[in-house]
């Protein structure tokens, strides 16, 4: 199977869906995120069931999504906009765990 790698905005313009600053941006479950401290968090608390986010949903896109904005070009050569688009760990942990590590060894704010 081949993927498809890229950063979160490369990705949400191929699958032609919500921006990853969005509170519905999280990629892989249907689920709000919630503004703290001038960020987007998608925090589980445990007591909730959240649905997975499935090929079908952008399959049959009806406009009432609010995590996809249209239909992508790819879904017509069989891309499965879920399974092919892995997330990247490198903007997702790498980047923030370094950026923190940073700003508290050289006495900044995070």
């Amino acid at each position: 199977m081949k993927l498809f790698t890229c950063a979160a905005p490369a990705r949400a313009y191929y699958k032609v869906i919500i921006g990853h600053t969005s509170k519905y941006a999280c990629e892989k479950l249907c689920v709000v995120g919630k503004w703290q401290n001038h960020r987007i968090h998608f925090v589980h608390n445990g007591t909730i069931e959240y649905c997975r986010r499935c090929n079908k949903d952008f399959k049959l896109y009806t406009g009432n999504n609010p995590h996809i904005r249209g239909k992508s070009p790819l879904l017509k050569i069989g891309v499965n906009l879920i399974k092919q688009f892995p997330l990247d760990p490198m903007h997702l942990m790498h980047l923030a765990v370094t950026k923190r590590s940073l700003f508290r060894l050289y006495g900044g704010q995070t």
